[in-house]
């Protein structure tokens, strides 16, 4: 019984021991695939950045966007937003009065 005992503990310490093992290796692994996903992430974000910086507003029009006129309605505090008021109705002015002037958009056409 004792033999037993003794040889259970055995297979356990070495099983124990191949699971750690196991792990660290599965751990360096992720970690350097961490670091070349990161890598290419670093790559395809300076790309989009050099891309978007070429977009003018007639690429837009030729790639079938056109102007919209949008006027964005300022965030009002908590204490200000129970009475709109005629400037607040109309979004012409914001919380410190200032004019909120219309931005223009570019809306598809049809998404492809």
């Amino acid at each position: 019984m004792l033999l037993f005992g003794v040889g259970f503990l055995a297979l356990g310490y070495v099983f124990f021991v191949h699971q750690t093992v196991f792990l660290v290796v599965e751990r360096e692994n992720a970690e350097k695939e961490i670091t070349e996903l990161s890598g290419e992430i670093s790559t395809l974000e300076s790309r989009q950045i050099a891309l978007s910086s070429k977009i003018t507003r007639e690429t837009a029009l030729l790639l079938g966007y056109r102007e919209t006129k949008t006027t964005f309605v300022p965030r009002r505090s908590l204490s200000s937003a129970g009475s709109l008021g005629a400037a607040g109705a109309s979004g012409a002015a914001n919380a410190a009065g200032s004019i909120v002037s219309p931005s223009v958009v570019f809306a598809a056409d049809s998404i492809q």
